[in-house]
């Protein structure tokens, strides 16, 4: 920029000494040719006018202590920004910009009721236990009655009983999720105990929905077979602990309740 200024001054020059006073952006006054900008840069500076800024524009030209909001220069329904010109308080903290729903333009929201999101995560959480009928032709699954049992390290944390909705649905809530409890729920339909496990309620999984299946019951005997069958032993302090797991499949979509 320096090196532009220099050059436009030696033209300036050149031009007044040939005469050419009318050029743009060069004037004399007795034989001193000065550039516009050039001559700008070294005079005292100087308020503008009000006439000098378009039609609207605040008026700058008052003194500084004077609020920008009290010249009667702002567009119609401009906040009132006297109200942010005012010091911080002993705390550190700024005063408030303004006071709410005061000098806000009209149809603006209304500031003291837009919230933020919460910083703090859910403590609990809940379980939706729906029954679903899965025999053919069968009634839709009603208000039988539910256990829902919440299981830490397989230590038992606490039993919800209850019945389940005309729709076959509960929704069982606050369900700490600090626990992170495995839930085991059993249906009771037709004299028969359906049960399920879910995944543990914790804050990656806190809403689980559970789906138990239950049948109708029948009288006539199924070509049952035991799939797995498994003996467990394990002892303990002065005893011996046995348990015994099978696994049967039924071919029908029927609970046969008869003896083997």
């Amino acid at each position: 920029m320096i090196r532009n200024y220099f050059i436009i001054l030696a033209l300036g020059g050149l031009w007044t000494l040939g005469g050419c006073n009318n050029t743009p952006g060069v004037t004399t006054n007795s034989a001193t040719a000065r550039h516009t900008i050039l001559a700008s840069a070294d005079a005292p500076a100087t308020q503008p006018t009000a006439s000098e800024f378009p039609p609207g524009h605040p008026d700058v030209t008052s003194k500084p202590d004077q609020p920008a909001a009290s010249l009667g220069s702002l567009p119609a329904g401009h906040p009132d920004i006297s109200q942010m010109l005012k010091n911080p308080n002993s705390s550190g903290a700024a005063d408030a910009a303004m006071p709410v729903g005061v000098n806000l333009p009209a149809g603006h929201p209304d500031l003291s009721k837009i919230k933020g999101p919460s910083s703090q995560p859910a403590a609990s959480g809940s379980i939706t236990i729906r029954a679903v009928q899965e025999t053919t032709g069968g009634p839709a699954a009603g208000a039988d009655d539910f256990s829902l049992e919440l299981y830490v390290q397989s230590q038992l944390l606490d039993r919800i009983e209850g019945k389940l909705d005309s729709q076959a649905t509960v929704i069982v809530r606050g369900i700490p999720l600090l626990a992170k409890a495995q839930p085991v729920i059993k249906v009771t339909h037709s004299g028969v105990v359906y049960q399920v496990s879910g995944e543990p309620i914790d804050e990656q999984n806190p809403s689980a929905q559970i789906q138990v299946p239950v049948y109708e019951t029948t009288n006539q005997a199924p070509e049952w077979q035991i799939r797995m069958r498994h003996v467990m032993v394990s002892h303990a302090e002065g005893l011996v602990r046995v348990m015994e797991m099978l696994a049967i499949d039924n071919p029908t979509d029927r609970a046969w309740l008869g003896n083997p």
